[in-house]
């Protein structure tokens, strides 16, 4: 499973890599490219304000 997720995140940032181990199969969930499931907040509070105000 290490090596799965290091060639899958391979050159990139940040990402988070789910893997599933189903007896003899590995499976991917997901590929996650932002920390905290993409819920923190913004350093500008103006901005934060326009995300959640979509």
């Amino acid at each position: 499973m290490i090596k799965i997720t290091e060639t899958l995140s391979d050159k990139k940032n940040f990402v988070r890599v789910d893997l599933y181990s189903l007896g003899e199969r590995i499976v991917a969930g997901e590929l996650t490219h932002s920390p905290d499931a993409a819920s923190m907040p913004f350093n500008s509070d103006s901005f934060d304000f326009k995300m959640y105000a979509l």
